[in-house]
Parts: C-alpha cells; structure tokens; sequence
C-alpha cells in the first residue's frame, strides 16, 4: 500500500503520523511532502518533528516563488498512482494542482487546526467548493503540461479529532491521537504549578487591541496559585510583542521547537491550568492531559479590531464551547 502524504505545518505533520498510523499501519511506500518557507521558524520546528517520524522519502516544497516551485514538485510526481493522498490544506491552490496530477483511491483529509471545523461547516457539509483559481498561474501550468487544481469531495475521508458526523460528501474516522500520545512524557500537573499560557499573534495581526491582549494575559497570570506563568510564544509573534508580555510579572517565554502537545513534558516547572484564547491546541491538550484544568477566553465585541477574525473567532468558541470550559477570570465587559 503505498501513500502521498503533505503537511504545510506542523500540526499537519502530526497528523500524517496519525492518518498513516491508523489507516495504513503496515505501509513500506510512505512519502511525504512538505511545505515551508527555507529557513523559517515553521521550518526548524517541521524538521524536529520530522526527526520523530520515519517516510521512505521527503520532499521539500519552498512556499515562496510558487510558480517556479510548483512545477518542479509536479513533474516528481505526474502519472504517479496512490493507494491514498493525504493532506489539510483542502482549499489552497498548491494542494490541489497536485491532486490533479496523481491518481488514487482516497483522498484523506486531516486536521489543519480550528480551520478545519471553517471547512467542514462551508464545504464539506454543504458540498460548495471554493474557488481558488489562478488564471495566470494556471495558465503556466498547462502551458507545461500539468493539469491544473480540480476539487472534488469523492471519495473523502476526514480524520478528525474533533467529534464530527458523517456529510453526504465526506466520511469522519476519528484521530485517537495514538501516534502523539506514544510521544509524550510523564504527568506534568501539579496544583501549585504555573499557568500554562498558549500565545496566539493576534497584537502582530491586528486582530486584538493590544492593551487587551495584555490583560487577558495579566489576568491569567494572576489567577494562578503560584504567580508563575509559562508563555508559549507563537512563531507569528514579534520580539517586541515577547518582551512586553515578560514585564507583565512571573513570566517565562517560551519558543517551542515542536507543537506544544509535544514539548509540555519538557518545560522547567509542571502546570496547574492551561489558558488561551483561540488555539486548536487547547482542545487536544485537554484531551492529552485530562488531569490539567483548561479554558478558553471568549472575547468581548469591542475587544476584536479585525472583523474577519471576530467571526472566526465566533465559529471557535461555538463549536469548542461543549469541550472547553471558558476561562472564570477574564470579566465579560471592561
């Protein structure tokens, strides 16, 4: 049984050990492509991840000069045929001018954070596909013999570790997480731990009024036994940013070389409650490490400055509202 595997992040990465775990454990053709700017963070941490993994062989996709790279990644594989292609990025350009150049058998979509739940709300359960072309660019692509992106839902499978039904386009087979949790290390809570911060770049995108988000980070921190907090800083997030937040008290920041449900074991003191406002990873820590309190922070209205990201933001907490307790220190107004 042979597999196409892609991960544009290292969560996707994750997920390809898991779908490859569960869905084809036997497999000795895997091979993997991955999509990361050279030299970036995001690819530092996509190569520690990969130090844990084992594929046949890996391909690496620079994100940047996309119609000088993608040809080169489409002539590697044109005319190749897979047991099963599998990737998260459903809706993007790249992705799917691959799929257009292979055959397979199914089509396996995993998680690519809280945008999966975005996609399976506006595609998969309602069978409207985006639309994503790139008339001059794809134009190129014919030009030079490839074929050019075509979405389509059949036959698709997502793996999910979200509790998601069956569509009439799409099946769900759950993701235990087994690969992670054959990972991960010793219990890490403890009552008078520190506060478990998850960062988010919503100051660096203009998402969130900045004074804001320092509060809400300030109120995290206060609500802890201990005084202490560990801050796991985003990629996305500035230096400037990192060094306000450390004025704000007790505060180690912290830059993960692999995704955070991977490194909590690792961290200098043990935790006593997980906070964050948005992040996927919340969901899968509440899940990896029941013992540990975790909450999200629901926003007010006046706290969002960008609009899109309030109603994605919205989405977040309507479908993570059943799983995630919301955090009792932040104050409903200001």
């Amino acid at each position: 049984m042979n597999i196409l595997a892609t991960a544009s992040s290292p969560l996707q990465l994750v997920n390809a050990a898991e779908a490859v775990q569960k869905l084809a454990p036997t497999s000795t053709n895997k091979h993997l492509v991955v999509r990361a700017l050279k030299g970036s963070n995001n690819e530092r941490v996509m190569r520690d991840v990969l130090e844990r993994q084992q594929w046949d062989s890996v391909y690496w996709y620079s994100s940047e000069r996309k119609i000088v790279q993608l040809p080169a990644l489409l002539y590697k594989y044109k005319g190749t045929h897979w047991d099963y292609v599998m990737g998260g990025d459903f809706t993007s350009w790249w992705y799917n001018s691959l799929l257009a150049n292979v055959t397979y058998g199914t089509h396996v979509l995993y998680d690519d954070g809280a945008k999966t739940v975005v996609d399976y709300e506006n595609c998969l359960t309602t069978g409207q596909l985006p639309q994503k072309k790139k008339g001059g660019k794809d134009l190129i692509l014919k030009l030079l013999g490839f074929k050019t992106m075509s979405f389509k839902f059949s036959p698709l499978v997502l793996f999910s570790i979200f509790n998601l039904p069956d569509t009439n386009h799409c099946s769900v087979i759950k993701n235990e997480m087994e690969w992670l949790r054959s990972q991960i290390g010793a219990d890490v809570y403890a009552t008078d731990g520190a506060v478990l911060f998850i960062g988010q770049p919503f100051i660096d995108t203009k998402a969130v009024q900045a004074d804001i988000y320092y509060s809400i980070v300030r109120n995290a921190l206060n609500s802890s036994e201990s005084k202490k907090m560990i801050y796991t800083a985003h990629r996305g997030e500035s230096f400037a940013v990192l060094e306000e937040i450390k004025k704000i008290g007790d505060i180690e920041v912290v830059s993960p070389l692999a995704p955070i449900e991977l490194e909590l074991y690792r961290f200098s003191q043990r935790i006593s409650q997980i906070i964050g406002i948005s992040s996927t990873a919340l969901y899968t820590l509440k899940v990896l490490y029941k013992d540990i309190p975790t909450y999200r922070i629901e926003l007010n209205d006046q706290d969002y400055i960008d609009l899109t990201f309030k109603k994605a933001s919205e989405t977040y907490h309507a479908f993570f509202g059943p799983y995630l307790p919301k955090f009792p220190g932040y104050p409903s107004d200001h």
